[in-house]
């Protein structure tokens, strides 16, 4: 049986992070650290899931092939920054946990569907909750070094 070609989305985003990725199951699966380095992708093959967790990822350009991602999982890399595109408005789920390096995320208020956000244990000093985050449920925070904590408006969570 012959391997079957991965989509050019992939092989073009694997050159660009300098990673091998695999499919994965559904993207709410895709997030636990069971699938490091894998993705899913929708019935049009655009990305909608990415595990990139525990990898030596030091930085991340989130470009429009990111733009239909429903779960990111960015977990124990060596991030430094994270910055969301407003364009990223599928985005349900995202993980950056025990990210030692990472000291700054930038959330856009454009994100009504993230219900569940894990920055816990990273560098940060600093964050501001943007307003528009309806569906946020579980929040993580614990074992940063924040200083200064902002809601736009009432905390979701």
């Amino acid at each position: 049986m012959s391997e079957q070609r991965k989509p050019d989305i992939i092989i073009t985003l694997e050159k660009k992070l300098g990673l091998q990725l695999t499919p994965g199951p559904t993207p709410d699966l895709l997030v636990r650290d069971d699938y490091a380095l894998q993705y899913a992708l929708d019935e049009k093959n655009r990305l909608i899931g990415l595990n990139l967790a525990g990898s030596a990822l030091q930085s991340l350009e989130l470009g429009s092939e990111f733009m239909q991602l429903q779960t990111l999982n960015v977990g124990r890399t060596a991030l430094h920054s994270l910055q969301i595109p407003a364009e990223m408005t599928a985005l349900r789920e995202l993980r950056a946990y025990e990210c030692k390096e990472l000291g700054k995320v930038e959330l856009p208020d454009t994100l009504k569907q993230l219900h569940y956000l894990d920055l816990s244990e990273c560098a940060l000093t600093q964050f501001q909750l943007p307003d528009g985050l309806l569906a946020l449920k579980t929040l993580y925070f614990q074992k940063n070094k924040l200083q200064n904590l902002n809601w736009v408006s009432a905390c979701p969570a």
